[in-house]
């Protein structure tokens, strides 16, 4: 723990405007940049809000249009014995037949799990189209996305302004090694003593 707060009290006295006539032009660039970066990336938490509740709205709405209706098996379905080691059993697939709420028949196959013989129902999902469909995510389900969502938001964010500021520094370190050379080769040629003949 201490190392830790050695290591960010070492970065607050490295990036806080000073006097100090030691710092370059370019060290105080480094630290604007390095400010900015921390307000942008505290600024992306709003988009990601935004997004989050509109994920959130989107899976709420299409939740909203799925309902279940009884469907008619038109064909038998038999036991799909569970699979040891690989998780559950996606079921057979079996034809069904069901209405609608405007009244029109449609036909389709899901997967069932248990057995059941030809004419018996079952439950099934279906959306506003009236095609069948999965069942509506919880609410669980939909915060875990929303906050989800919001999280890769800020981490892509984080990303974007990580290898912005990457590239800001690089060119930093590239323009003051330039500097360093040049100021070597007038010292060189200040120090250099001319050779007698």
């Amino acid at each position: 723990m201490k190392a830790a707060i050695a290591w960010i009290m070492c970065r607050v006295r490295r990036y806080r405007p000073d006097d100090n006539a030691l710092r370059r032009p370019s060290d105080r660039l480094e630290a604007a940049a390095l400010a900015v970066t921390a307000i942008l990336l505290v600024l992306s938490v709003w988009p990601a809000v935004l997004v989050a509740e509109h994920v959130s709205e989107q899976e709420r709405k299409d939740a909203a249009e799925r309902h279940h209706v009884l469907a008619t098996l038109l064909e038998d379905a038999l036991a799909i014995p569970l699979s040891l080691g690989r998780g559950a059993s996606p079921g057979k697939r079996v034809a069904v037949r069901w209405v609608t709420p405007e009244g029109e028949q449609r036909t389709g196959t899901v997967a069932l799990q248990k057995a059941a013989g030809k004419g018996s129902t079952v439950r099934v999902w279906i959306d506003g189209a009236g095609e069948l469909t999965t069942p509506p995510p919880t609410p669980g389900t939909i915060g875990f996305t929303s906050i989800s969502t919001a999280v890769l938001v800020v981490m892509g964010a984080a990303w974007v302004l990580y290898g912005c500021l990457l590239g800001f520094r690089r060119a930093l370190d590239r323009r003051r090694y330039a500097d360093w050379d040049r100021a070597w080769a007038q010292a060189n040629a200040r120090w250099r003593r001319p050779h007698q003949s």
